[in-house]
């Protein structure tokens, strides 16, 4: 209908202006010349007004085609024309602009008729003078009607101009309120759709959106407090039941390394008595049949040596009985001293050790009193039936000499000097022998005492160190424990607290400015109503400054919102990061836990392990002892080979001793590595959440700011110009 409407003014006007100018044609120039200038002008804004249309019908299109599900609006914009993009754009934002009029169209109106006047003023003055002219030349009735048709003819041809610029004025208005008309539907449309599919592009949807997640954020806030104080709970009862476990684990420890060297003072009481009273007795049946032997062979020797050899036999027995005694004296010299400086090394190690090995060290002492009077005791019964054995064979072997002397007399001529050599060898090999089984005796004795104190001491040393370093360990990880669990209660309490101050201290000012940017915005709207109503044909400089400012409160506004949005994009991440973090927390304690109860498990049972192969070394080298006690007569290498594989077990239990205790001592350095890496990236993650959160309440407080100095200096500004425009505009 309005294509119709638009296509009948534009033909009747340009009708007009050829009917006029073809009446001008060849009879007056100059009209003529006024005509084509009408046409030319009435053509210009035609063609304004087809631009004007097509603009108009491409908005109305686009409209009709706008997508659902609309994510860029700079996609959709890219098809409007571009003097209709940035003020589409600014309504869908929220500001009530008008969509751009023709601009020469209501000039050009007048000016057509302006024009028309211009050709009959110019026809009028040609005309008068041509009648002056005709009333001057002449004073004839009829020569001066004749002179006056000619003009009075030119004068109703010049009012054809008037006629023209009338009718080209009257179909432009026509066309350009056709067009207008259209614009005002696509804008109705376009307000329509600013309701619907625009909605998310406004401003008032990005400040309901900014609020709801200031709102969201305010609610969440308390939320991953109490999460951050739950889990602060939960690692202080973590820390606690870890110190409980590792306090049993050390009681356990304590109360098997007390059984274990219980067992172990027992089995070497035992192996010792055990090795003593068979060394004992096995010294006592190999010298017995080797002095039987010899005092059969003295008895087949001559009478004659009788005196002699009974003065002889006496001496060397009594000789034998000095050395044996001597050495039973040296051996229980040494086993005293030995025990002796046992119980020296023994009290010092009592002295040294904690309360809990009191029991321990004064059960072994007594048993250690007891194996030494035990010891002493069979040295005496030993030597007391040895005693007694050489005093009933000497008078057994008096009685034989007795008997035999009458049958010896002849023969030990004979012999006298062959018995003498064997008797004095035999005598060197018994003494050589006896010699042996006693440096043997004492070197084994001297060297089980010095190993056994060696073992005892180690032991002591070893249980003593590794009580010392638990302590320690126990009294550190407490400390560090405690001095985290502060700190990270202190820490959140004062980040829970400053953040509520700032988030209700941001939620209020952004009350504030709202209520003084809807304030201020009220009254701009109502002081710029009326004057801009008054003004909008008269002059343009308040509304371009209206404009202007509204254009940057808008521009303002609009960095407001992406500020606002990276700020709430920013927190987002300060969320997920303190996710992260409380999940690599809660992570780094379950793995401190496993660690910390593997390695208890593992000291149990590595401690059981080596209580075990130490008692089956201890029992192997005591049967070997036993074995090689039968044998001691026969092979001092046994007994050196029985050394030295005691002493290579013994290494065996230093080295393994020692290789738990580094390995406890590698845990430990990791636990403590863990521990500290742990502390270092809690405070960092707290130190970087609390610095995060400051500049993200400094950069509010900031926009704040700048946003209501720039909200009252445009105001002013606004107000001011208004002032100036309007007290300007009245006079005229």
């Amino acid at each position: 209908m309005n294509r119709v409407l638009f296509g009948a003014a534009f033909g009747l006007g340009a009708l007009a202006i050829l009917w006029i100018g073809a009446g001008f044609v060849g009879n007056d120039l100059l009209a003529l010349t006024v005509t084509l200038l009408i046409g030319l002008v009435y053509g210009i804004g035609c063609f304004e007004m087809l631009q004007y249309r097509r603009d108009t019908a491409l908005l109305a299109a686009a409209l009709a085609n706008v997508p659902g599900n609309l994510d860029r609006l700079d996609l959709w914009l890219g098809k409007l024309p571009a003097t209709l993009q940035n003020p589409v754009r600014l309504r869908i934002e929220g500001e009530r602009i008008v969509l751009p009029g023709p601009v020469f169209t209501p000039y050009l109106v007048g000016l057509l008729v302006m024009l028309g006047l211009l050709g009959t003023f110019i026809g009028m003055v040609v005309t008068l003078n041509g009648a002056v002219l005709a009333l001057e030349s002449t004073t004839e009735l009829q020569a001066m009607r004749a002179g006056l048709a000619t003009p009075i003819k030119g004068l109703g041809l010049a009012f054809g101009t008037s006629v023209a610029g009338v009718a080209a004025s009257a179909m432009l208005g026509l066309i350009s309120t056709l067009s207008r008309r259209e614009r005002l539907h696509a804008t109705s449309q376009l307000d329509e759709c600013i309701g619907k599919e625009f909605r998310g592009f406004s401003l008032n949807h990005h400040r309901q959106e900014t609020y709801k997640a200031l709102q969201f954020q305010a609610q969440a806030l308390p939320a991953v407090a109490e999460r951050l104080n739950a889990m602060a709970g939960q690692m202080e009862s973590m820390t606690q039941s870890m110190t409980n476990a590792i306090v049993e684990g050390q009681k356990q420890f304590q109360e098997t390394a007390a059984k274990t060297f219980s067992d172990l003072a027992a089995s070497v009481e035992q192996s010792l008595k055990n090795s003593l009273a068979e060394s004992g007795r096995l010294a006592g049946e190999s010298i017995q049949p080797l002095v039987e032997r010899t005092m059969q062979t003295l008895a087949e020797q001559a009478q004659q040596t009788q005196d002699q050899l009974q003065s002889q036999t006496q001496q060397q027995l009594k000789d034998l009985t000095e050395q044996f005694s001597d050495t039973a004296a040296e051996v229980g010299r040494a086993w005293e001293s030995g025990l002796q400086n046992y119980d020296q090394r023994q009290q010092q190690l009592v002295m040294s050790l904690d309360d809990s090995m009191q029991g321990f060290e004064q059960r072994f002492a007594g048993l250690a009193e007891q194996l030494v009077s035990g010891l002493s005791e069979q040295s005496q019964q030993v030597l007391q039936r040895l005693g007694e054995g050489d005093a009933q064979r000497l008078q057994q072997w008096n009685d034989q000499f007795k008997n035999a002397s009458a049958a010896l007399v002849h023969s030990w001529e004979q012999n006298s000097q062959r018995m003498l050599e064997q008797q004095q060898q035999a005598l060197d090999g018994f003494n050589r022998q006896l010699g042996v089984v006693t440096e043997t005796a004492e070197r084994n004795s001297n060297s089980m005492l010095s190993e056994w104190s060696q073992v005892l001491t180690q032991s002591g040393d070893l249980v003593r160190e590794r009580m010392q370093s638990e302590e320690q360990w126990l009294t550190g990880q407490a400390e560090r424990m405690e001095q985290l669990t502060s700190v990270l209660k202190a820490e959140l309490t004062q980040l829970r607290e400053e953040e509520s101050g700032r988030a209700r201290s941001a939620v209020e000012r952004l009350a504030e400015l709202e209520t003084v940017v809807a304030t201020h915005l009220t009254q701009l709207g109502t002081a710029l109503e009326t004057p801009m109503l008054q003004l909008i044909e008269a002059a343009s400089a308040a509304p371009k400054a209206a404009a202007e400012v509204l254009e940057q409160l808008r521009r303002e506004i609009s960095n407001n919102i992406e500020r606002d949005n990276e700020l709430l994009q920013e927190r987002e991440r300060l969320m997920a990061d303190l996710s992260a973090v409380l999940g690599s927390l809660e992570t780094a304690s379950a793995d401190q836990r496993a660690a910390i109860e593997t390695l208890v498990s593992a000291s149990t049972q590595k401690l059981t392990e080596v209580s075990e192969r130490f008692g089956r070394q201890v029992e192997g080298e005591t049967a070997k002892l036993t074995e090689m006690a039968d044998h001691l007569e026969a092979s001092a290498v046994d007994v050196s080979s029985l050394s030295e594989a005691f002493g290579y077990a013994v290494e065996l239990f230093s080295e393994s001793n020692d290789k738990l205790i580094e390995n406890l001592n590698r845990v430990e350095t990791a636990l403590d590595k863990s521990s500290v890496r742990s502390d270092e990236q809690l405070a960092y993650y707290v130190a970087q959440a609390r610095e995060i959160i400051d500049l993200s309440m400094m950069s509010q407080k900031e926009i704040i700011e700048e946003l209501r100095n720039k909200a009252e200096v445009p105001v002013a500004e606004t107000e001011e110009t208004v002032t100036e425009t309007v007290a300007e505009g009245e006079p005229s």
